[in-house]
């Protein structure tokens, strides 16, 4: 099975945005009880925004393209990615 997805630059522009929802939610007065929640709310208005930028995507390429983008703009990509070079034990 050899299936390539290839995501639409424009939509690669959705992670600003939800880099910039997530900074919004972030200076809300109740927004600091549910700061470990910040992740989460960040991968769900990643499947969002691409599902409102592009319903006509399978709904499998939008959870998946989605939750690229979210983790990506809330910092887990990079965060993830830094431990598993940690637990290699390389500081690269």
């Amino acid at each position: 099975m050899n299936e390539t997805i290839v995501v639409d630059p424009k939509v690669l522009a959705l992670v600003p945005i939800i880099a910039a929802v997530l900074q919004a939610v972030k200076i809300l007065p109740v927004a600091q009880k549910f700061l470990s929640w910040l992740p989460l709310i960040s991968l769900a208005a990643g499947v969002g925004l691409v599902g409102a930028y592009t319903p006509d995507l399978p709904i499998g390429e939008i959870i998946l393209t989605g939750l690229v983008l979210g983790a990506s703009a809330s910092g887990l990509y990079s965060a993830t990615k830094t431990l598993g070079t940690m637990a290699k034990g390389s500081t690269k």
